[in-house]
């Protein structure tokens, strides 16, 4: 379930950061219990891609407070926790190795993976660019996963074998039409106006 439902949680984490109060709080909380679930699991590389997710949500806002703080570091230390625990499955050349099975295939087939991959991070990176700001997290939590699958500690989203994260990018932009709405000019946030129209110049 986690690639299905993470990237959609940080575009809601980044938008509820902006509007304070106990919408904050609980967008605080939800990281860190989110963290302990995927640690117990275990799930260390989606603890760390969301982890790097809720780092790239701080950094594009406009404030850095203790609670961020607080919940960066306890996020930190159960992301760390998660890796010292021994991963009860074994990598799959076909999902967990997908870049190393492509090059060794052909130089071709592995470039292609390769750049289809980039591609892919670029374009999330250029729609948040472009107004869409809360695609920023989900840039950073694919980025973060494309280099754990590189290591062979996770599924290659998207490009490997696995309905999950096509499921989730799918929810991803169902979940952007609400944030288009909740960052209208007339709503008051810590972060940079999004264009109403947003969504349909980040393409979708």
């Amino acid at each position: 379930m986690a690639p299905v439902v993470i990237p959609s949680f940080l575009v809601a984490i980044s938008v509820s950061l902006q509007t304070g109060g106990s919408i904050q709080a609980i967008a605080f909380t939800a990281i860190v219990v989110s963290s302990l679930v995927l640690a117990i699991q275990p799930d260390a590389s989606q603890a760390l891609a969301m982890l790097v997710g809720y780092v790239a949500t701080v950094a594009g806002s406009r404030f850095w407070s203790l609670r961020t703080t607080l919940t960066m570091m306890s996020t930190f230390l159960v992301v760390g926790w998660a890796f010292s625990r021994p991963d009860p499955l074994q990598p799959v050349p076909y999902v967990e190795g997908v870049f190393a099975l492509a090059f060794n295939h052909s130089l071709i087939s592995g470039v292609a993976v390769a750049v289809s991959a980039i591609a892919f991070v670029a374009g999330l990176c250029l729609c948040a660019f472009r107004g869409a700001y809360w695609l920023s997290p989900v840039a950073a939590y694919y980025a973060a996963l494309f280099a754990c699958s590189i290591a062979g500690l996770t599924p290659a989203p998207l490009v490997g074998f696995g309905a999950g994260p096509l499921l989730g990018f799918g929810l991803v932009v169902i979940v952007s039409r609400w944030a288009t709405v909740q960052t209208l000019p007339n709503k008051s946030n810590n972060y940079a106006p999004a264009a109403p129209d947003a969504v349909n110049r980040a393409g979708f």
